[in-house]
């Protein structure tokens, strides 16, 4: 969950003065060429406006806002919409006419916070100071302004809540964000674009390190685990991409099971319906890869063979059972042509997915959906 994070926009001359002007009101600490003004309790809390360069002919006029992001009552999805309503309210049509767009502002600074239920909160946390070099301050609360890092790096830390709970807090500087962020596009001078700030992508790709470490070290309540819970023990892509998949999922309501392999050090997670109850497809993982097993059925009702890519084509064919009528009960599997061959897979089986781009899950998603989609239809 974003707790606070910091917008900076660059303004002109002569709407930096009509926002100083309109904000007088309000509690102010001035300085020369800069101004400070607070709204305690408030979603914006801060607002600070400074002239950068005054020595110079062409400086620049500067307004950075401190946003407190539970205070908005708002999703991810209209974080903008929110954000430019609460400005309209400070500042008024005037300003707001000549404000610069959502898209040109610039997220310098984050900060997220989650809570992770474990067996024992005491022992997770000496077993990290003592495994991953944790230092004092990293691990208690009230100690967490003494930790310093150098700019540019993450500054992780983590807090007991009570027997069963810790709190994992990250504050990230834009260089830092930029460095994490391999998208070019998203990068800004100091920092990346606020729609990218708010991404879920975003703070999974910053909380992911510790995370990890938490399964390292400590036992996750059984009754608790989820599929989050599981792909974190994946990286980069093939956590973003499999934490898609279990979104989805979650949107269709399907149930997870999910169950650790302690010999092969696999986790798995089988995901089914309940009217009817049957498996919709498992996912798999390591702490390199994963796989997806999907239960496509009914394939040949809803394929679009032109849509599909090349790499998912011959692993529908090659990474699946072929039927061999092995049980008198066998209905005759799963048919369907592709690349002008006649296929029949057996329905005892899955089809195996792996080692695909992300254009490609895409299209494996799809045809899960699909397949629930036509379930649905002919209930």
């Amino acid at each position: 969950m974003i707790v606070n994070m910091t917008l900076v926009h660059n303004i002109t001359k002569e709407l930096y003065e009509k926002i100083v002007s309109t904000l007088q009101e309000i509690c102010t600490i001035s300085k020369p060429h800069a101004h400070t003004f607070c709204r305690k309790d408030e979603a914006i809390y801060q607002i600070e406006l400074y002239e950068m360069d005054i020595k110079k002919p062409m400086q620049k006029y500067i307004i950075q806002s401190l946003i407190h992001f539970p205070l908005l009552n708002c999703t991810k999805d209209n974080f903008s919409e929110k954000l430019y309503d609460l400005y309209t309210n400070m500042f008024g049509n005037d300003i707001m006419a000549s404000f610069p767009a959502y898209d040109e502002l610039i997220c310098d600074h984050i900060e997220y916070s989650i809570n992770i239920k474990v067996d024992h909160a005491d022992k997770s946390l000496e077993k990290i100071l003592k495994i991953n070099k944790g230092i004092p301050e990293q691990l208690d609360r009230s100690r967490w302004h003494e930790y310093k890092k150098s700019f540019g790096s993450v500054k992780y830390c983590m807090a007991k809540m009570d027997d069963t709970h810790l709190e994992l807090f990250a504050q990230c500087d834009g260089t830092a964000l930029k460095s994490r962020l391999k998208e070019k596009s998203l990068h800004r001078a100091n920092g990346i674009v606020p729609s990218a700030a708010v991404s879920e992508d975003t703070e999974n790709i910053v909380l992911y390190p510790w995370k990890k470490i938490i399964n390292k070290t400590s036992r996750i309540n059984k009754e608790a685990l989820s599929p989050q819970d599981m792909i974190t023990v994946l990286s980069g892509d093939n956590y973003l991409i499999t934490n898609k998949f279990a979104d989805m999922a979650k949107n269709y309501k399907l149930k997870p099971a999910v169950r650790y392999a302690p010999g092969h050090k696999t986790w798995k997670c089988v995901y089914s319906s309940s009217k009817p109850k049957r498996v919709i497809f498992t996912m798999e993982c390591t702490s390199e890869d994963f796989k997806v097993k999907a239960c496509l059925f009914h394939l040949k009702e809803y394929m679009k063979e032109a849509s599909l890519s090349t790499n998912i084509k011959r692993q529908l064919v090659e990474n699946a059972w072929n039927c061999g009528h092995c049980n008198p009960k066998c209905r005759g599997g799963v048919s369907f042509t592709i690349d002008g061959n006649n296929e029949c897979k057996c329905v005892g089986g899955a089809f195996s997915l792996q080692s695909l781009g992300r254009e490609d899950w895409r299209q494996v998603m799809e045809l899960i959906e699909d397949e629930m989609k036509y379930k649905e239809a002919t209930l």
